[in-house]
């Protein structure tokens, strides 16, 4: 019914996990990986050209916390909530106060509590997650640049809506809200089927529960291409199908298969440039040059960590014959980040168009007050729902990374 290339078996139990950067396909799946980002971004521009691209679903990442699973146990028909702990293989399931108080801290179980009070009256087909918005205690009265907004902070993005509009007035007269994104259904919980994506329009929740859809449906108007970026799109569009043809044979991608240390630490050396601020990929050649640096640097902090000179002798050796290997494959490995500079390019693209389809406005909190930024991004998914995220990691990332 559906492919596992993005969920993980805790257990006997299946549970969503981290989604891929559409740019980072390249090194997990290597020249399979370069053509299904080609397929993903081909489709998504083509929505935004207008045409029809039935069998690509956007949805926007919403940056909530806690996740929640909620539903009916199907082994006794009671309404439950929960963490991920449902999926544990000692599962933490709540079908009372008392079992919120038993389970869960202080600060967490406020929001179980609410949560519980707000969602056991619904409809539930399906067993449901989704991430926690905001409960009333969460709420706040802010005003950036003269327009009045009410807010809720989750996790680490600041979501605001204009206090006039309608979704304001409901957000006020609300105590608790959410977004659910994915469904469960079997006849227990220890044998459950995943379902991306969560239909809550026969839920009939109460006016005080608001269920947030993280559907993008406008793909028309303002969130069309314009001439000048269709022609940049298409040209990326070409580029990327042109440089991703010849990676099959790429002797980097090679060095990475055959030794997955060199393809966790080019991720790793990524996300090091994420938290500098710096563009993941600089340009081509100061990437590669920059990479056999980064890793003299975690060849020195590892040898430091050694106790005796064997095994400091032992690391040397190894970072010695892997730096050796990558400086082999340096003009592969600068192939490949030239197609990774392409796919950023468009992806950025694809998502200042966007951006403008969020219902919520997104702020981040900094020393100096509340600014307006972008949201956590997109999720991709097609026809065997497989997903990928599109995620501006010089915003976004960058401050996960380093809140």
């Amino acid at each position: 019914m559906q492919s596992f290339s993005n969920w993980l078996t805790e257990g006997t139990r299946p549970v969503l996990t981290h989604l891929t950067h559409v740019e980072d396909l390249v090194l997990t799946k290597f020249a399979t990986g370069a053509q299904e980002a080609l397929k993903f971004l081909n489709s998504v521009a083509s929505k935004l050209q207008g045409k029809s691209a039935k069998s690509t679903n956007i949805t926007v990442k919403i940056d909530g916390s806690p996740s929640l699973v909620c539903g009916l146990d199907p082994a006794d028909g009671k309404f439950f909530v929960g963490t991920k702990g449902v999926f544990s293989k000692i599962p933490k399931i709540a079908k009372s106060h008392a079992d919120i108080n038993s389970l869960y801290e202080a600060g967490l179980s406020d929001k179980m509590h609410v949560a519980f009070d707000e969602l056991k009256g619904l409809s539930w087909p399906k067993i449901l997650q989704g991430d926690l918005l905001f409960t009333r205690a969460m709420l706040r009265k802010v005003t950036v640049d003269g327009v009045d907004y009410i807010t809720f902070k989750p996790n680490l993005i600041v979501y605001g809506v204009t206090i006039d509009s309608v979704l304001g007035q409901q957000i006020l007269n609300a105590n608790f809200g959410i977004c659910f994104h994915t469904s469960y259904t079997g006849t227990s919980l220890g044998d459950i089927k995943v379902i991306p994506g969560a239909d809550t329009s026969k839920s009939h929740p109460p006016a005080t529960c608001l269920l947030f859809s993280n559907l993008v449906k406008d793909v028309s108007g303002s969130m069309t291409l314009t001439a000048d970026q269709t022609t940049r799109a298409v040209e990326l569009l070409g580029s990327i199908r042109t440089k991703g043809s010849s990676l099959a044979s790429n002797k980097f991608l090679a060095l990475c298969k055959q030794v997955p240390l060199v393809q966790a630490y080019i991720m790793q050396f990524q996300n090091s440039l994420v938290r500098a601020g710096t563009k993941i990929t600089l340009t081509p050649e100061s990437f590669a040059a920059s990479f056999i640096e980064w890793l003299k640097s975690i060849e020195a902090k590892e040898r430091a960590g050694r106790s005796t000179v064997k095994g400091q002798t032992a690391v040397q050796a190894r970072f010695a014959s892997m730096s050796s290997a990558v400086l082999s494959v340096e003009p592969d490995l600068i192939k490949v980040t030239d197609w990774q500079n392409d796919v950023i390019e468009l992806k950025n693209l694809l998502m200042s168009k966007l951006n403008v389809a969020a219902a919520l406005e997104t702020f981040y909190q900094t020393n100096t007050g509340i600014v307006s930024g972008n949201g956590e991004g997109f999720v991709i998914s097609d026809k065997t729902n497989r997903m990928i995220k599109l995620v501006d990691r010089n915003s976004f990332s960058r401050m996960n990374l380093t809140k």
